[in-house]
């Protein structure tokens, strides 16, 4: 057989030096279901499959190219080789230690995972039968032996948001936001005739939603959001001038994110004006808007195959949408200001 590094991936390969995605799990050779996984002690063992965070690997290329690091997610740790025939251990990702930096040779979907200070030396399962007391080590080369095969698996199998539910009880609205002023248009008539027209004056709506998640909770959602699993919802909460709570039909989403999914909304509205000679007057709309901040506790499913996974996660949501807007006008000689024209909205989409 080759030397475990000699060898070149092929174009669609799922080389674990080459996969696209950003994240992977290493998975033994056959149909095995046991996977690389970290150790709390910062050890490594195998596990089955399911989806937990010490089990996915991420790939970061080494300064200089030619080799890469694995780099734990559960906790960003990186692998390290300790010399033949000893455990495998996990360690502070450094990128200037070769000892953390690995190489790959394929056979068919499979490849070895080898040391880059030595090619010949590989990460292997001690022994031929499979439970989680196995050691992972440094092994020679072995003739592409089952036990020093892996494979990169980059399907977790389909997400969905099952459910999600608010404690209204623990409520917040603020409807005191600082209201956005939009574009102005001024009507002169200093040294002409009286005016009389329908100006049309833009309104500008901007709402924002965001859902962010506990400590304990943000894992699994990183996960999800980095494999790119899509959990969207259509059910948003608004705020209303009158502090009320109502169910309406927006976009979809990306559920999990912290950072706020902003949409804005421009258009215009008529307004008929008189402006006696005389007068400059400036005309411009002023929308209101409120925050609602509730906490929540949703299910995520992972569907993969005959198996199903429930993962409880829980956080904040928040959401700002225009209450109401007005049409305002200033007298610029006197400075007199006052509200002509008020309506509610319920969100920038009904406006």
């Amino acid at each position: 057989m080759p030397d475990p590094t000699s060898s070149t991936p092929t174009e669609n390969s799922t080389d674990p030096a080459k996969v696209t995605g950003p994240f992977y799990i290493m998975s033994k050779i056959g149909n095995s279901n046991w996977v690389l996984s970290a150790r709390p002690n910062n050890r490594l063992q195998i596990t089955p499959a399911d989806f937990r965070p010490e089990q996915l690997w991420t790939r970061v290329e080494s300064q200089g190219g030619g080799s890469f690091h694995l780099i734990n997610l559960s906790n960003n740790k990186a692998l390290k080789q300790s010399g033949f025939k000893n455990e495998l251990t996990l360690v502070d990702f450094n990128r200037g230690d070769n000892s953390q930096k690995w190489r790959t040779g394929q056979w068919g979907e499979w490849f070895g995972i080898a040391a880059l200070n030595d090619p010949n030396q590989l990460v292997n399962v001690a022994g031929y039968s499979w439970n989680e007391n196995n050691a992972v080590v440094l092994w020679e080369f072995s003739r592409a032996d089952f036990n020093e095969l892996w494979k990169a698996v980059t399907d977790f199998g389909q997400f969905s948001l099952t459910n999600i539910n608010y404690d209204l009880s623990r409520l917040v609205v603020d409807n005191s936001l600082q209201p956005v002023n939009c574009v102005a248009v001024e009507v002169n008539t200093m040294n002409g005739l009286p005016s009389r027209d329908s100006l049309e004056l833009q309104r500008q709506f901007t709402t924002s939603t965001r859902f962010t998640y506990s400590e304990s909770t943000n894992k699994i959602l990183a996960i999800t959001n980095k494999i790119g699993a899509k959990l969207i919802w259509k059910d948003f909460l608004e705020v209303g001038e009158e502090v009320t709570m109502t169910g309406q039909t927006s976009t979809t989403v990306t559920f999990g994110k912290e950072d706020a999914i902003v949409e804005t909304t421009s258009d215009k509205v008529t307004h008929s004006v008189d402006v006696p000679a005389g007068r400059r007057i400036k005309f411009w709309v002023v929308v209101k808007n409120g925050k609602i901040n509730v906490p929540y506790t949703a299910t995520i499913r992972r569907t993969d195959g005959p198996r199903i996974q429930d993962t409880q996660v829980s956080g904040q949501y928040e959401r700002i949408n225009a209450t109401s807007y007005e049409i305002r006008q200033q007298d610029l000689v006197t400075g007199e200001q006052k509200v002509v024209s008020s309506a509610s909205v319920k969100a920038a989409a009904a406006a």
